[in-house]
């Protein structure tokens, strides 16, 4: 008997329901929240925002994105910066094994160990990175930087 009751009930209970779903959307001004007027900035406030904005931009976008201390590299004296041609490849075979950088000029040189690019001597050349000694002694690891690869999905059209 309490299944029935409640099967009785259900369609009152929409009923009810529906009757105050219909009432929010035809009544006018019921369901509108309060309107929020925005702040009126003071003259002249617009200009100081925009240039603040605009070093803010300059800031973040300065900083490497995907380093983990995500601040930019410190620059002593940028007249005193060696600039190192980007290194595009390693080629290892069992005879030779030979580094690509592309110069600035985009002229690409392929050097051997004891090869010499802006100052820097090659030293080894490995399956992931070129071992360079520089002008004051120390050494410096390259990487292959590689410029816009290709999307995942574009191998497979």
């Amino acid at each position: 008997m309490k299944l029935l009751n409640l099967r009785a009930l259900l369609p009152a209970l929409a009923g009810a329901l529906a009757l105050l779903l219909a009432a929010e959307w035809l009544l006018p001004g019921a369901a509108q929240p309060p309107r929020i007027m925005p702040a009126i900035p003071a003259p002249g406030a617009g200009a100081q925002a925009d240039a603040a904005i605009g070093q803010w931009a300059s800031t973040i976008l300065a900083r490497p994105i995907f380093n983990p201390s995500r601040r930019p590299p410190a620059v002593a004296d940028a007249s005193a910066v060696i600039v190192l041609p980007r290194l595009t490849a390693i080629i290892i075979t069992p005879s030779t094994r030979r580094a690509v950088f592309l110069a600035p000029g985009g002229k690409a040189l392929a050097l051997g160990p004891g090869g010499e690019v802006a100052g820097y001597q090659l030293k080894s050349i490995t399956a992931g990175s070129v071992i360079l000694l520089g002008p004051d002694g120390g050494t410096t690891t390259v990487r292959p930087q590689f410029l816009n690869p290709a999307p995942a999905n574009a191998a497979s059209q």
